[in-house]
This record gives C-alpha cells, structure tokens and sequence, in this order.
C-alpha cells in the first residue's frame, strides 16, 4: 500500500471490526483514528509465516491455526504456516464489511469454537488436512471456489466421541462463493494447481465460470501444470510451469471473489483473475531462467521449471 494509514475501504472496514472485538477503540470513530495517526501497524501476513483471505486482518488477539508439512513433523525446521479461525455462520472479517453481527460471531469464535477445537485436537491429536483436500478433489471440489466435500470430510473427522456440538457448530450451510481474493491468498492455491487450474474437473466451479471463458479454456490451463502428485487422486499434476506459461502466452486462471469497494455490503459474488505475462518472465529470471523461445530445442520441460 502506498500508504498504510489509509488502506482501501474493505480492508479499513476490517481493522475498525477488529479493534472494536479487541478493546483497543469504544467507537469506529475511534479506532478509524487509530489507524489514520499511525498508532496500528500494518504489515503483510505472508511474510510473518501467515495466509489469510480476502481482507481478512490478524491482530494479536485473532487465533491461528497451525498447519504442519506432516513428513517433518519431528524436525525443529519443519514447515509450519498459520491462518485465522473464521467465524461460523455469517460474514467474517474477510468479507470486509461492518456487519451488525460480526462482533458477536467473533466473541462466539474465541468462547465456544476456538475452545472446542483446542480439546478436540488435544484429544485426538493433528487433523490430516491432506486426507481431507483429496477427499474434497473426489467430490468435486477445486479446493478454492468450492470446498463443500473437503468440508463434509472435515465435519466427519470431528464427529468423534464428546465431540458432536463442534462439528454440528462448523458445519453450517455450505456457501457458494470463493473465500479468498486478489488482497488475499488466491493465487496461493492456484499456482499451486488447484482453483482456477481445477476447473475442468469440477462441475459446480466450471458451471458458474465456463460460459465466461473461451471454449476450451478451462481444459488448456492443464497443460500449464507442471508434475503429476502420486499422493493426489489419479495423481493430479502441481505447480504451474512458469516457461509453458510464456511458450503457450497462455497465463493460469485465479478464481475470485469481489468485495464491494465501500467496505459496507461486503461479498459481491465470484469473478476471474488472469495474472500477466511480465510476472512469469520474471519469474523464470529471478530463477536464473530466461524464458525461451516457442519452439526452442533448448526449452525446458515441464518438470524442469515449476
């Protein structure tokens, strides 16, 4: 941001909510002063090992889930990554509005959910968050704009002895919009593979986007990814490949959601981000990669270049 005292609406919107759920400001007036005196400190969440969606804020009180690479789970230098626990239920911070109700949903959270979930895994230890997203890829998720499958699996792994009320609380009405947008973490699991990149192998998505797209669209991105995953249902290929992107001038699909840019109604609906060509070229030459010619005996492979 050009100037971190005075962020776009939906994010402000998302820092007064925050504040008010905190105690640090009585008022919007108040803590719309806060941020405007330079007395909140903003920074990216990525950097600091964090992801979070939409215009979704992390104060130092928000709880985190930690998610952990499961094959270095016993080494001090295994990869670990947080997020915030969303609210249940209704708008959360991420859709960058000043709901009525926000403050309750969020009091609810750190009181009933958080605590529950606490138990929950101190009881039964880590959730297997992989088992979950390939059960969702079975059911026809694309693990971004629909993750209704990988949700049923995850209430029916919490659905353990003394532990009904926490999945009955999670599970809710699944809703029909992406979570996650260009102020956010979307293009994270697109480049991955997933999203935008899953579309031809889920129904509900490529119904809402297909007849956007130009025929055949959805199914030509599967040649931008870049190496089969043995751990994958029928080893779904991973990674975009940043020099088939620029052979083929064909950039990745990133599925996304649009908020309202006043910051007051919120989720607008679900739209279609195509990110530049310049940013793959970059890409390959921050890697020591310059992109080459279509046609280049010389050009890397797909499994060279993720």
């Amino acid at each position: 941001m050009r100037d971190a005292r005075q962020p776009p609406a939906v994010l402000r919107s998302s820092i007064v909510m925050t504040c008010l759920h905190e105690g640090r400001a009585s008022t919007e007036a108040d803590a719309e002063a806060l941020l405007r005196d330079g007395v909140l400190q903003l920074q990216p969440a990525q950097p600091l090992g964090c992801v979070t969606p939409l215009a979704a804020m992390v104060a130092p009180g928000t709880p985190l889930a930690q998610v952990v690479d499961g094959a270095a789970n016993a080494q001090p230098s295994g990869l670990s990554l947080y997020a915030p626990v969303s609210t249940v239920r209704g708008p959360d911070t991420r859709m960058g509005m000043r709901d009525a109700g926000l403050l309750t949903r969020l009091q609810q959270r750190d009181d009933d959910l958080v605590p529950d979930l606490q138990q929950h895994l101190a009881r039964h230890g880590p959730i297997d968050l992989w088992a979950l997203g390939c059960a969702g890829l079975a059911a026809g998720d694309d693990l971004h704009s629909r993750t209704t499958g990988a949700n049923a699996a995850l209430v029916q792994a919490l659905r353990a002895p003394g532990d009904a009320q926490l999945a009955d609380d999670i599970a809710g009405k699944p809703a029909d919009v992406v979570r996650a947008g260009a102020i956010g973490d979307s293009a994270v699991i697109d480049m991955l593979g997933l999203g935008g990149q899953r579309m031809a192998r889920a129904p509900e998505p490529l119904s809402v986007f297909g007849p956007l797209l130009p025929a055949g669209a959805a199914e030509a991105v599967l040649a931008l990814l870049a190496r089969p995953h043995p751990g994958l249902p029928q080893t779904w290929p991973v990674g975009i490949d940043a020099a088939q992107v620029l052979a083929q001038a064909r950039p990745p699909l990133v599925v996304l959601a649009m908020l309202a840019q006043d910051g007051l109604q919120g989720l607008l609906g679900r739209g279609i981000y195509q990110p530049p060509l310049g940013l793959f070229a970059q890409a390959l030459q921050a890697g020591g990669r310059w992109p080459l010619r279509q046609g280049s005996e010389n050009a890397p492979t797909p499994q060279e270049t993720p």
